[in-house]
Order: structure tokens, then sequence, then C-alpha cells
């Protein structure tokens, strides 16, 4: 199944609405190359966050995805919409919806899934190996596999490889994490006045600092035309007002392009140039996710 890191809703804002197309650029390591492409065709791994079994426990084989990501970006879209119209002052309910799109799109990124489950596996086998002493003495006298390992596979196939999927929807609903961003201050720039228009990479959303830094700065492009931002404190919102609407638009863009892993989108071939010159060197550095625990509401 099709699994989209980058919402659909988001991309199809940079897509022309004569052809459903919009302006690819693959990073290479020889260079940039650029192709038109459907929102629908792009952005997407298939099964990264799959079941290798049919169903483990309560959970079928996609239920992350067609029960967890595909309803929070259906939320999401609703108020991306609202956003667009210009509404800043949004309820609750639709904040904390619009920041579980933003924990999403750093926690559903393919290198992020498959360091979950790798290192999810890694620990739970590490974990069912702890005190081996333990097993064997339950396990004297009767029929058993000669470790608690083997006896998970044997018992509960599937839970070992798959036990890093589990923890998806904790990681995105956070309540420590998450609250600290719908508690910032919102707000949409307009960059309509500028001849140029934002990009959209393929890790859209761009954090300036940590969680708790006092001058953090969240910016996610929300159309070719607008940016969304989240900030914390005078500082850092002075700073932003404080810059001339196409310095601001020239650093965002240069944010999208530095921080993008392989792919960049556009409305068109304008910043082919731009890109080529600012296109990462070197693998990105991987986000570490929060622990878990649920936003409610």
């Amino acid at each position: 199944m099709r699994e989209h890191y980058i919402p659909q809703f988001l991309l199809r804002q940079w897509a022309d609405p004569r052809t459903d197309d919009l302006r690819l650029f693959k990073l290479l390591t020889r260079g940039v190359v650029s192709a038109p492409c459907s929102p629908t065709g792009t952005g997407y791994e298939e099964d990264t966050l799959a079941l290798t079994v049919d169903r483990l426990g309560e959970m079928d084989k996609h239920d992350i995805e067609t029960k967890f990501f595909q309803k929070l970006d259906n939320e999401a879209h609703a108020v991306h919409q609202k956003l667009l119209a210009g509404e800043i002052e949004l309820p609750l309910k639709d904040r904390k919806r619009w920041t579980r799109l933003i924990m999403s799109l750093r926690a559903r990124q393919p290198d992020v899934v498959r360091y979950l489950r790798d290192e999810a596996s890694t620990h739970l086998v590490a974990s069912l190996a702890d005190k081996p002493a333990e097993y064997e003495a339950a396990a004297a006298g009767i029929t058993a596999p000669p470790t608690l390992t083997e006896w998970t596979k044997q018992t509960n196939p599937g839970l070992i490889e798959n036990a890093g999927v589990t923890f998806f929807p904790g990681i995105v609903d956070n309540l420590e994490y998450a609250e600290k961003i719908w508690r910032l201050e919102w707000s949409v720039c307009d960059f309509s006045p500028c001849q140029d228009r934002l990009l959209i990479g393929d890790r859209p959303c761009v954090f300036t600092a940590r969680i708790d830094d006092p001058d953090l700065i969240i910016y996610l492009p929300i159309s070719p035309s607008l940016g969304f931002f989240a900030t914390r404190g005078e500082r850092s919102l002075s700073a932003l007002r404080g810059q001339p609407l196409d310095a601001l638009l020239n650093l965002v863009n240069d944010s999208t392009v530095r921080q993008a892993k392989f792919r960049i989108f556009a409305k068109d071939q304008a910043l082919q140039a731009f890109i080529e010159e600012r296109r990462p060197s070197g693998p990105n550095p991987d986000w570490t996710p929060p622990s878990r625990q649920r936003v409610e509401g």
C-alpha cells in the first residue's frame, strides 16, 4: 500500500489545476533532475508502516496507515483550508489537529520509520534475553523453546519485528511535546507580493531549534504563497517581522532545500538554479522522536 509521508492535500497546492502536475526536483549526487509529477505519484513509500503479518493482536496489516494517518490527514486538511482562508485564531481542537500533522510530518519519514522498526526490535530481543536463568527455571520440566525469544516468536508471530510499528500513534500524540507546539504563537505569512514562490521538500516542516529553545521557530509551507509559522517569544516573532518579505522567502526556501533528503517540489522550474546551489552535499541527520504519551481531544 502507498503510504504518503507528505500528505497529498499539501502537495496539491503546488499542482497546476489543468494538468494536476507539480514540478519535482530530485536531489542526486550528480546534480538536480527535474520532471513533472502528480501529488498522488510522489512523496510516498510502499508498506513502510505495514505489519509483516496479516494481523497482530487487534491490529490489521495496514491499520497504522488507514486508521491512523489517513484519519489524521483528513482532519488536518480541514484545518489547512481554514489557514488558507486566513483564519488563524483557531479553536483548541483545530490547533491540536494541526499540531498532530506537524508531529506526523517528522515521525512518518521513511528513514525514521526504519530506524524505529530496527531499534524497537533490537531492544525487545535484548529485553527478552536479559534474564535467561528465570526463563530456564520457569520452563524446567516442560517442553518449551530454549529461550524466551524463541518462545515469543512461536507464540506471538510477528511481535518482535513489528514492535516499532505499534509505537507510532503514541509518538505522534506525545502530549508533552505537542502541547509545547499548540501553545506557541501561530501566524501565516503571505508571500504573494514576492516574485518567487515557496518550495516544499520531502522533509517539509522546519524546526530552527529544539522544542524548548526560547528562539524556536517552526515553519511549514502550506501553499506556494503562504507559509505557516509558530514562534516562542517576542524575539523570534520580531525577527520574522523585521525581515523584508523577499529576504524571508529566500531564507525559508533555503532552509527547505538544505533540510530535504531526496526531493523538492515547486510550482514551476523558476527556482531550479536556487535549488542546485543549495542542495545538500551529504545525508541529513535523522530526527529522534519523543517518547510516547497521547494527546487528548
